[in-house]
């Protein structure tokens, strides 16, 4: 009996000794292998493991499974910008490097109407990065191609890249988007932000924003072609006059003056107070609407009226 027990108990100890020394030794080459750098600076938009991995693939770093579930264990590094100066680093000491390399930031601003390459243009320039870059990595993850970085400000790392930059303004945007929007359905969304990118281009008072977005639902509602000049403010016309020339030979999709419902994509950078208008429309009869002297809007529920409101303005000028 005394035979068998200390024949079990040789079996247990050794089994625990490999087990023991194997663990170590996989720490200890694990901790041995560097990690090759990729992009140093990069934005961590949130605390989750999968997000900050991604992150991290994203920019180039080697990181594995295992690194997953190192990181799962460990503190995480906290929402922010970061750079990380070595050539490589030891896969264990990793995330606690990030979490002590936060890097400095400044604020730039997305205005709202401008289409894309006027943004990157702008971005590219408070960078000091290449415009082109800019504009291609927009392209590459951009998902409307227009108005996927909401208007605002937003706090960028001084050396921040394009790649690093552009990733970072659509993580803040889709945060705020998963705030305001009833919907995670991308076709829901594209809408949404067409009609709020109209809206954008017709006004910029918030106020009458909730009166366009009653005049579109209106017509819509009443299979009315929308008829707007803003449709026509996309790619290379965004900051141009719309013409009645431009109005008869332009036969794109965003022609709303020759094709009914919205056009496919967004026409442009949109704000949080367009989407809320989209939202919830005032509730009205107007069908029409037109500029005045004072700069604002004066809205119509019938042709004759609005045609008169046309006239009055023409002769103002």
């Amino acid at each position: 009996m005394k035979k068998i027990l200390k024949n079990t108990y040789n079996k247990i100890y050794f089994i625990v000794t490999f087990v023991t020394l194997f663990l170590f030794l996989i720490t200890l080459i694990y901790h041995l292998t560097a990690i090759k750098s990729g992009n140093k600076t990069f934005y961590i938009a949130n605390t989750h493991t999968n997000h900050i991995i991604d992150t991290l693939q994203k920019h180039d770093y080697s990181v594995n499974w295992l690194d997953k579930i190192v990181l799962s264990l460990l503190p995480k590094p906290k929402k922010g910008w970061y750079t990380l100066k070595e050539e490589s680093i030891n896969r264990l000491s990793l995330f606690n490097t990030i979490k002590q390399s936060k890097t400095k930031t400044f604020n730039i601003k997305v205005f709202a109407g401008e289409s894309t390459v006027e943004v990157c243009k702008r971005l590219a320039n408070d960078l000091r990065i290449d415009e082109g870059d800019t504009l291609h990595e927009y392209i590459n993850y951009a998902t409307y191609l227009e108005a996927d970085i909401l208007a605002g400000s937003y706090a960028i790392a001084n050396n921040a890249d394009a790649q690093a930059a552009i990733l970072a303004l659509f993580h803040e945007t889709n945060e705020k988007l998963s705030k305001l929007l009833p919907s995670n359905k991308e076709e829901e969304i594209n809408q949404i932000l067409t009609i709020a990118s109209i809206i954008q281009k017709e006004t910029n008072n918030p106020e009458e924003m909730y009166l366009v977005s009653s005049v579109i639902q209106n017509r819509l509602k009443k299979k009315m072609r929308l008829q707007m000049d803003g449709t026509l403010n996309y790619d290379e016309y965004s900051s141009k006059i719309v013409t009645s020339s431009h109005i008869k030979e332009d036969n794109s999709f965003y022609n709303t003056y020759k094709n009914s419902g919205l056009p496919p994509l967004p026409v442009g950078t949109v704000s949080v107070d367009a989407i809320k208008a989209t939202l919830k429309p005032k509730k009205t009869p107007y069908l029409y609407f037109m500029l005045n002297e004072e700069g604002k809007h004066t809205f119509s529920t019938n042709y004759k009226s609005h045609l008169k409101h046309v006239k009055a303005f023409k002769s103002s000028q």
